[in-house]
């Protein structure tokens, strides 16, 4: 694999003009899994947000890449050979909880209770506060 940064920094100057965040997650999805993809994979994650528009209204979204495909109270699960992309915020953690319409007052009304919605990731989640 190239250096990281050289990998990168070409990555993101080949989707400076992107419209919609899902192709560049699967592009990124992609390009990991031919670089580094396989039986013999390191433990990856990697997360962008961005905002798209849904439904006529433009709404935040945090888009998780990750050949790591669940985990448990002891942490990680180990890393798959495949990777995979999904939109995590009302794709999955807030898709019971807020549309797109309604998004931006369910986040402020969270800050305002001082219980913001955020994302905690690390790969020594166990041994950390959550």
């Amino acid at each position: 694999m190239r250096v990281c940064n050289d990998w990168l920094y070409d990555f993101i100057g080949d989707h400076l003009n992107f419209i919609e965040p899902n192709s560049v997650a699967e592009d990124l999805r992609d390009q990991l899994q031919q670089e580094i993809g396989g039986a013999s994979a390191p433990a990856s994650i990697v997360q962008f947000a961005t905002f798209a528009r849904m439904e006529g209204v433009i709404v935040p979204e945090f888009w998780h890449i990750t050949n790591i495909h669940g985990m448990t109270e002891a942490g990680y699960d180990p890393p798959s050979d495949t990777f995979k992309a999904s939109e995590r915020l009302l794709g999955v953690h807030l898709q019971d909880h807020a549309t797109p319409q309604t998004i931006r007052e369910f986040l402020k009304l969270r800050a305002r209770q001082f219980q913001p919605f955020w994302f905690h990731q690390g790969f020594a989640l166990p041994s950390s506060t959550l």
